[in-house]
């Protein structure tokens, strides 16, 4: 007796197969798919209420919205952060003459990118010197020599790869407590931050002796932002 061909039942049963494996990966994808977008539209909102937060915040605050928006380049800043930066510089520095607004900020916004610039003018001109004191006594925490500390600049390669670290840097500085030159630098990881710090350090200013003098800061690279 001939033995029935069942190459084309297989076939068919393996088309089926196939064609049910195919939709069921189709329904799996458009389900992957709904969920990137709900949780992309739930970042979307909590980034919208932060961005909101902080408007009202700095608003509100403008010695905080000063510093903390004087930290981001001018052409990053756009839309709100450059309206409030501006709203706030314009009632900052109401009536106030140029020596007066450098004096200001010297008092006032010490943890903002603005006090390096203050500090060079006034020293130009020879008014820098007499606020030393008050600076150093009011300013300073107990212990601690250093005047001014600028915010350091997160490597984008050390934010993406989630890298922490810390730098132990040595330095020279001149008599009226600016930057001189690097004695020596020792980063961890190596190289990763150095770069950063070295620019960071060249903006750091300390309380003066009066005479050179060398001292040495531990600079600490967090990725929730904070640094010591």
């Amino acid at each position: 007796m001939k033995k029935p061909n069942t190459l084309p039942a297989l076939f068919i049963s393996a088309i089926v197969l196939s064609a049910c494996s195919s939709s069921h990966d189709v329904v799996e994808q458009k389900k992957n798919a709904k969920q990137y977008e709900i949780e992309w539209q739930k970042e979307a909102a909590l980034a919208k209420q932060r961005e909101e937060q902080k408007f009202q915040l700095y608003s509100s605050d403008c010695v905080l919205g000063l510093t903390e928006l004087s930290r981001i380049g001018e052409i990053y800043r756009g839309g709100w952060r450059e309206d409030v930066y501006q709203k706030c510089m314009n009632q900052f520095r109401a009536d106030l003459d140029e020596e007066g607004f450098h004096k200001k900020v010297i008092r006032q916004l010490q943890g903002s990118d603005l006090w390096f610039d203050s500090a060079v003018w006034l020293s130009q001109k020879g008014q820098f010197a007499p606020l030393l004191d008050e600076l150093c006594i009011n300013k300073t925490e107990p212990g601690s020599k250093t005047l001014y500390l600028p915010h350091p600049k997160y490597p984008v390669a050390a934010a993406r790869d989630r890298l922490s670290g810390v730098v132990h840097v040595t330095a020279k500085f001149d008599g009226s407590g600016f930057f001189k030159e690097i004695v020596e630098l020792k980063g961890t990881p190596e190289r990763v931050f150095d770069r950063s710090v070295k620019r960071q350090i060249e903006k750091t200013v300390v309380c003066p002796l009066g005479e050179e003098s060398v001292q040495t800061l531990v600079i600490e690279f967090r990725l929730d932002g904070t640094q010591s």
